[in-house]
């Protein structure tokens, strides 16, 4: 754990009590233990803030065959109920996007449609975390991370061995510097390959890869990522955000009373100030 891990932990165990009045602590699913950060899983319900509570469940209820839930779906810290926290009121279509694209250095264009953990290649199977068509026929595509201390590695196995050959070598020819990275490189930055993997240039794609600051490993290992293995022509497309201005950008735009006080609401929740 990191430093900045404990303390949002914490922080969240705080606002477990004093917010969500829950008392009760709730199970890891590995470990089996309790902890404080977690809500009870019959409570996971209250990880979506009050102010668009109501609204996201029905959301979910409607779209659940295509958004599962994480098993960690529960702990306070998820990254995935912090982003269906962020991006919900874009994701159904409640608030303009411009804002949103705004403060992602995106103009001139407008959401067509957003949706949650989405899969741009079904036989592939990368989920994008908050993934949105634009009116310019781009895609902004958004990789969120919370407390985690790193972007996803993976231990392969001979079908990620095939992958890498069969889809992702050719895939990521242009976006790469060329012999910047070989087999067991790929592997420990996966996640982050993978979605780079899709970003299509031409089209004017965006991938943003959207981390607290204050997460220190994780922000670097972002910003490595980009600046020792993206190719110079595609480095604009990829986009190291730090969570704290994100929202900053957001609470100084021109939005409606009730986007700001959620908006709020998300910047107490995860002790986020730039």
């Amino acid at each position: 754990m990191t430093e900045y891990s404990d303390r949002l932990k914490a922080h969240l165990s705080e606002y477990k009590t004093t917010a969500l009045n829950v008392a009760a602590n709730g199970r890891h699913r590995v470990t089996g233990r309790e902890y404080s950060h977690i809500l009870p899983e019959l409570e996971q319900r209250l990880n979506i803030i009050e102010t668009i509570r109501d609204r996201f469940w029905d959301y979910y209820e409607a779209n659940k065959s295509v958004l599962p839930l994480h098993t960690d779906f529960h702990h306070l810290n998820s990254s995935q109920a912090f982003a269906f926290n962020l991006f919900f009121p874009w994701a159904a279509a409640i608030e303009p996007s411009t804002p949103l694209l705004s403060a992602f250095g995106i103009h001139h264009t407008t959401i067509v449609h957003a949706r949650f953990e989405y899969m741009p290649d079904q036989e592939e199977r990368t989920s994008v975390d908050f993934h949105a068509d634009l009116e310019s026929n781009a895609r902004l595509l958004v990789e969120v991370k919370l407390s985690e201390s790193s972007f996803g590695a993976v231990v392969p196995r001979e079908s990620h061995a095939k992958k890498f050959r069969d889809i992702y070598t050719p895939r990521l020819a242009q976006n790469t510097v060329p012999g910047s990275f070989d087999e067991p490189t790929f592997f420990l930055n996966y996640q982050l390959f993978r979605n780079l993997s899709h970003v299509d240039i031409a089209r004017g794609d965006t991938l943003v890869l959207l981390v607290p600051r204050a997460n220190r490993f994780t922000w670097e290992q972002a910003e490595t990522f980009r600046d020792r293995f993206v190719a110079v022509g595609a480095r604009p497309a990829v986009r190291v955000l730090a969570t704290e201005d994100v929202l900053a950008s957001l609470l100084a735009s021109d939005i409606s009373t009730s986007l700001r006080l959620h908006l709020e609401g998300v910047g107490r929740k995860y002790s986020l100030a730039a």
